[in-house]
């Protein structure tokens, strides 16, 4: 007898070479709930994974018009076993794990040993297989999610300033404005005393030639 959870249910398979019968009952699962995480955590992290799908190096997995986080990973393979199998460049596993706001699905590559059956040696090579595990996600994230997806909602604990996200509260102050600054006329200042020097000099000078005559 073979029990499957799924969907929330207990499935109960019984099979025998004259016949098969299936008993289906309803499960609910214990509700217990516990904070992970702040909002403001989550959604930061959720914005560094988006950056991976849309621009870094989960781009494979980018669904058009879907906001998808997510981030890859793999486990290299140890020199030893290079050298034992003679392995060239590549990994042991592959994997890409992503998330929607309606949907999480994650999906792994690789072997169950370096050789199969016929004595092969079998791993991930850097020949496209290791993107397969994001080409699977992408695949099968597009097919069950809504094409109006919504994105993920920004909670009130988060304050945004251009592209830098922080925590409310602890963003940097907005630089003072700018001073203006006068422009230097202390030349044009001096100028126009030299010229009223002269000026004043020269009615002086007159005003002496009228007192002589």
């Amino acid at each position: 007898m073979r029990r499957l959870v799924m969907a929330g249910r207990i499935m109960n398979r019984i099979r025998s070479r004259k016949s098969f019968t299936q008993t289906v009952k309803k499960w609910k699962p214990k509700q217990k709930k516990h904070k992970a995480m702040h909002d403001y955590t989550a959604y930061m992290i959720t914005d560094m994974l988006k950056t991976v799908v849309t621009s870094g190096t989960g781009t494979q997995a980018n669904i058009a018009g879907i906001p998808v986080a997510g981030k890859t990973g793999s486990t290299n393979i140890p020199n030893d076993i290079k050298e034992q199998y003679g392995l060239g460049n590549g990994v042991k596993d592959s994997w890409f794990t992503g998330y929607t706001t309606q949907y999480a699905l994650s999906v792994w590559t690789g072997y169950p040993s370096w050789k199969n059956k016929d004595g092969e040696v079998q791993y991930i090579r850097y020949d496209g297989s290791q993107n397969i595990a994001m080409q699977i996600f992408q695949q099968l994230m597009s097919d069950i999610s809504d094409p109006n997806t919504p994105d993920f909602q920004k909670p009130d604990s988060v304050a945004a300033s251009g592209s830098e996200l922080y925590v409310q509260g602890t963003q940097p102050p907005p630089p003072p404005p700018e001073e203006k600054t006068q422009p230097d006329t202390s030349d044009q200042d001096q100028d126009k005393q030299e010229e009223k020097d002269k000026k004043r000099r020269r009615e002086t000078r007159c005003f002496q030639g009228r007192e002589e005559r």
